[in-house]
């Protein structure tokens, strides 16, 4: 049997080339498609997902200023994006967290602590997930 009639064989390897690089290119596609609409960042939405904050400053000097119906469109909100948004604030960023260490120009010696309704709070200002309806106090430390 010459060369000439022999079946040709399958080539699994150029196969199994094009096939990997196809799936490939899909995957890089379906993960860069919603960055190049602008549809997938999950922290912006069109909607309110958090409503009725209350925030209340207790200065050193004996002021206190309240913010009532304060809302977020950032998804799983923190006590910093609450801050960041209704206050002009200064915080130190460390490995646990950020430390809020100006309110408004205020900035205790010792710092700031904050009570989410009623309730000490131990953990940063950036990692704690507000719910609606909550009432954030502020105090020098």
């Amino acid at each position: 049997m010459n060369d000439q009639e022999r079946s040709p064989r399958f080539k699994w390897k150029p196969t199994l080339v094009i096939f990997v690089i196809s799936i490939t290119a899909l995957i890089a596609v379906n993960y860069s498609l919603p960055f190049f609409l602008n549809t997938g960042n999950p922290q912006i939405s069109n909607k309110t997902t958090l409503a009725n904050i209350t925030v209340r400053v207790n200065y050193q000097n004996g002021t206190i200023q309240n913010k009532t119906n304060i809302s977020s469109h950032v998804v799983n909100a923190t006590a910093f994006n609450i801050m960041n948004e209704s206050f002009q604030i200064t915080y130190l960023p460390y490995p646990n967290g950020y430390l809020l260490t100006g309110i408004n120009g205020d900035k205790p010696i010792q710092g700031w602590n904050y009570w989410v309704n009623g309730v000490l709070i131990p953990e940063a200002f950036n990692l704690f997930v507000v719910e609606n309806d909550s009432l954030i106090e502020w105090k020098p430390a």
